[in-house]
């Protein structure tokens, strides 16, 4: 299965990119009537096949908590479950159902980069700052892999490593700039890997080659968080879903949270909301800037095109789109075209499918030599990034 995935950062892009709308089904109800939709094309998420969202319905709220958290996605369960463990009396407050965002929603890549180069970083921040920023971003990545393997969580972790495609040659040397100097400040691996060379990562010509970072993974977002939902209730969290908060306010030494079902008072807030923060949260809804993301999921490849395609099952990223090959299915029998991420955990296995973030553009293109595979699901979701201008 391949997942393809856009970002738009504009209302005027997000019109004019109206994605599930622009390919939903027909007006009268009878499903959808575009060809490259598959049979049991839903629009939803691929991941919810596997980790479906729980249908609950919420507990009581508590009239006082020691700390309320807002937002049930991995950064809220992560800390309720650290809180709980550690004797807390912890509320998670949740807008929709628990991990309704971008949570169980995105492309699954678990990495350690961030949006500005280390090399630009030094240039505006400095060098020990800048390592600084990216240490942290090893901190988190080491974080994950532990908890993974500390809670046993099933999600098909895996050290795939990742392929960066470059479109041009500027931005190849570019690239092997940026990752010579983490190698030498960080000690971060990478392999170049010419134009001449690159069948051997992607099945296209329409890159100038790219570059192999071998310590970067994947996960299965979906199982993932519900491992964290599961483990943050049996630590004594309350994870209540259908609890919008509509505001938040100290009051005599606590704070006093105001949800849609009525009000919390609290030791502590932390609010854990990224993509979905609003006006509940002024300060932080003035300093983060919202992209909106659409991906796509085909259906199930045949064993030779993922070969033709991807041929290293990698994760894999040209500076707009993201792909990867989708995890096994969980309750899925085994067919021919499953084959184990290679140099990596057997048991962690791609099904023939792959999932990515969509373009218009094809990565790889393929289509040329084989019948366009059908679109099995379609989702949306909210990303934000900090807005660095603004104080």
């Amino acid at each position: 299965m391949a997942i393809r995935h856009r970002f738009s950062a504009s209302a005027g892009r997000q019109r004019r990119d109206r994605g599930v709308a622009a390919f939903g089904p027909a007006p009268d109800g009878g499903g959808v009537t575009d060809p490259i939709f598959a049979e049991d094309f839903r629009a939803e998420p691929w991941w919810w096949h596997a980790a479906p969202r729980p249908e609950e319905t919420p507990a009581p709220l508590p009239a006082e908590t020691d700390v309320a958290i807002v937002g049930s996605g991995y950064t809220g369960l992560s800390c309720a479950l650290t809180l709980a463990r550690g004797g807390r009396d912890v509320a998670v407050l949740e807008a929709a159902v628990p991990g309704f965002g971008a949570s169980s929603r995105n492309a699954g890549f678990v990495g350690k980069v961030c949006k500005h180069g280390l090399g630009e970083l030094v240039d505006t921040l400095g060098e020990s700052k800048a390592v600084a920023v990216y240490r942290e971003l090893g901190a988190a990545w080491d974080y994950v892999a532990e908890l993974v393997e500390h809670e046993q969580i099933a999600c098909h972790f895996t050290r795939c490593g990742r392929f960066v495609a470059t479109a041009t040659a500027k931005q190849y040397e570019s690239l092997a700039r940026d990752l010579e100097l983490k190698e030498r400040l960080l000690g971060e691996p990478f392999e170049m890997v010419p134009r001449a060379e690159q069948r051997r990562e992607i099945g296209s010509e329409r890159f100038r080659g790219g570059a192999i970072m071998p310590s970067l993974g994947s996960i299965h977002p979906g199982l993932y968080h519900l491992g964290l939902l599961e483990r943050a209730r049996n630590a004594g969290a309350a994870v209540l879903g259908s609890t919008p908060v509509t505001g938040i306010r100290r009051d005599r030494g606590r704070f006093e949270v105001r949800t849609g079902r009525g009000t919390v008072r609290a030791r502590e807030v932390v609010v854990a909301t990224n993509g979905y923060t609003g006006r509940a949260t002024p300060w932080h809804y003035r300093r983060v800037v919202p992209f909106r993301g659409f991906m796509i999921a085909t259906e199930p490849l045949s064993a030779e095109r993922i070969e033709r395609a991807l041929p290293s099952h990698r994760t894999y990223h040209d500076y707009v789109n993201n792909i990867r090959l989708s995890p096994a299915r969980a309750g899925r029998a085994p067919d021919p075209v499953r084959r184990p991420h290679r140099n990596h955990d057997r048991r962690s296995s791609a099904d023939g499918q792959t999932v990515a973030r969509p373009t218009g553009r094809d990565l790889p293109r393929v289509r040329r030599r084989a019948p366009e595979p059908g679109v099995e699901r379609v989702l949306r979701g909210d990303v934000r990034s900090v807005a660095a201008h603004r104080r």
